[in-house]
């Protein structure tokens, strides 16, 4: 109904009940995605979908997205577009009904930057919106520094180790399996001793290695 509210009504005559849909209002939405970590001088990326599900038109979009503190030099760039900086305020226009538009932030991350950067996105329009609770979106962001990216790589060295070590004791395994289903003598015996017995004081070796690394970074 023209200048009435967004919503589904019912109109009763005498004879029939009608139900008379509104198609006034407009469903704008905004997604926010951003890396879960990010370095302190490094480049911090949000990527801002901002849609209108209908079923009307959006008239005048706005995009409103002020950026934490930490961040500097921020710019923005749609799809075929030059980056520009990034105005904080951002008007789309129009948005026809199941359309939407991308927007990429980019920004640097300044040395003493907080160690969370949270970071709120809200698209609005002039039209009457039947769902308003996903014009907000936000994405946090933490920000490490090099002891959180050494604990990061020990971790992943160990990782790496542990699977390559369970590799190898699975084929030993196997190799041994193989061995003990077919005839040997005492000496090929005493042989496959020799190599289990080195490999597992290898493996010994190998995870007290890995037990000092996992200390460090406790």
């Amino acid at each position: 109904m023209e200048g009435g509210i967004a919503g589904s009504y019912i109109r009763t005559s005498n004879e029939v009940e009608l139900l008379v849909e509104d198609e006034s209002g407009a469903d704008v939405w905004v997604r926010k995605t951003a890396p879960s970590e990010v370095l302190p001088g490094g480049t911090l990326t949000y990527t801002v979908t901002v849609g209108n599900n209908g079923p009307a038109e959006a008239v005048n979009v706005v995009l409103r997205d002020h950026l934490p503190q930490g961040l500097t030099n921020a710019t923005y760039s749609r799809p075929g577009e030059e980056a520009r900086p990034w105005p904080s305020v951002l008007s789309l226009g129009d948005m026809p009904a199941n359309s939407r538009v991308v927007i990429t932030i980019t920004a640097t991350v300044e040395p003493d930057a907080p160690r969370i950067l949270v970071n709120t996105a809200e698209a609005v329009s002039d039209t009457p919106d039947p769902n308003p609770a996903n014009n907000i979106s936000t994405a946090r962001t933490r920000v490490i520094g090099p002891r959180d990216q050494a604990i990061t790589d020990i971790v992943e060295s160990v990782a790496l180790q542990e699977a390559a070590l369970a590799h190898i004791l699975n084929a030993e395994g196997e190799k041994m399996q193989k061995f003990l289903q077919i005839e040997t003598d005492a000496e090929e015996l005493m042989e496959l001793n020799r190599s289990v017995t080195n490999l597992l004081g290898a493996t010994a070796r190998l995870e007290s290695v890995l037990q000092t690394k996992l200390r460090v970074v406790k």
